[in-house]
C-alpha cells in the first residue's frame, strides 16, 4: 500500500511465481515436472501455497486439500478469488455488491 494508485494496478496483486527444475530433477521426476509445466497459467492464491507444496513433495496430511493445489488434477481453477473484499476474476477486480 502506498506504492501506486491505491491497489488499482494489477502489478500490486498479481505476483509471479517461478519454479526452476534442474535437468537431473526433470530426468528423475518427469511426472512432477509435467504437473509444474501444466500449471503455469492457472489462477492461484498464495493462501493455498501449503497445499501446492504438500502435493509436490507428496506429503500426506489430513489438512491437504487437492482442490487448492494447482499441481493436482482436482485443482478448482473456478473458485472465487478475493482481493480486498472484492472478487478477482480474469484479471479484473469486481467491486463487492456488483
Amino acid at each position: 500500500m502506498g506504492h501506486g494508485p491505491a491497489g488499482k494496478d494489477k502489478w500490486q496483486y498479481e505476483i509471479p511465481m517461478v519454479i526452476w527444475c534442474s535437468k537431473k530433477f526433470k530426468e528423475n521426476h518427469s511426472e512432477l515436472e509435467q504437473k509444474i509445466s501444466a500449471a503455469k497459467n492457472l489462477p492461484f492464491m498464495t493462501d493455498d501455497m501449503i497445499h501446492a507444496l504438500l502435493d509436490l513433495m507428496q506429503i500426506q496430511t489430513p489438512d491437504f486439500d487437492s482442490r487448492k493445489s494447482l499441481f493436482s488434477k482436482d485443482f478448482d481453477s473456478t473458485r472465487k478469488r478475493i482481493y480486498k473484499d472484492n472478487e478477482y476474476k480474469n484479471g479484473e477486480i469486481i467491486p463487492a455488491g456488483s
